[in-house]
């Protein structure tokens, strides 16, 4: 009962988060921004390696179009420390592993972070599960004023409420990496 509740309301958070007050597509709260998820990703400051890596893997082209989507993006610092010595998510080699980390930090629909933290509230502040197009689930959590959110392995990170909009979602700066970065194996292993 409780996972269906969960499920509702996190189904319900993106409905009401995808169609403004006035009934356009715009979503509500924003300053009708025409800059796509694409350019508002580009230019944010602090998370120019999920720029990059969204560039490099060819991603960058999906969040021109309208669907919406939440980008949980980790800081430049958090890439940095969760990328092993010697790995790299850029070039022919690196492009799955960096479509598949960037994968899990996305999920669908027009989030905020107040958004996010009414769905923990009505779940009776504990959590609430979504699903990211990586396929893993992302849970939410409250601690204390902060969002909270981890990663199907148990790798947590907090969010920054200095989300960016986009005309077709939002950016949601956090501190970590939600999914463990493989080392690179060379031949000789």
């Amino acid at each position: 009962m409780k996972q269906w509740f969960l499920a509702c309301t996190a189904g319900a958070l993106v409905l009401t988060g995808c169609s403004a007050e006035d009934g356009t597509s715009e979503p509500a709260g924003t300053a009708s921004e025409s800059s796509t998820l694409a350019t508002v990703i580009g230019q944010a400051d602090g998370i120019s390696t999920v720029a990059s890596t969204l560039s490099d893997s060819g991603l960058s082209g999906v969040f021109d179009g309208a669907a919406s989507y939440t980008v949980l993006a980790p800081s430049d610092a958090a890439f940095e420390a969760a990328v092993p010595e010697g790995t790299s998510l850029t070039g022919a080699d690196g492009r799955p592993l960096a479509i598949a980390v960037v994968r899990q930090h996305i999920v669908p629909g027009y989030l905020s972070p107040d958004d996010i933290r009414k769905a923990v509230e009505s779940a009776g502040g504990g959590s609430v599960t979504m699903a990211s197009y990586g396929g893993e689930d992302l849970t939410f959590t409250i601690d204390g004023e902060t969002i909270m959110v981890a990663g199907p392995g148990g790798k947590s990170a907090r969010l920054d409420g200095s989300a960016s909009t986009a005309s077709n979602g939002v950016v949601i700066p956090i501190d970590g990496v939600l999914v463990d970065i493989p080392a690179a194996t060379t031949a000789a292993e």
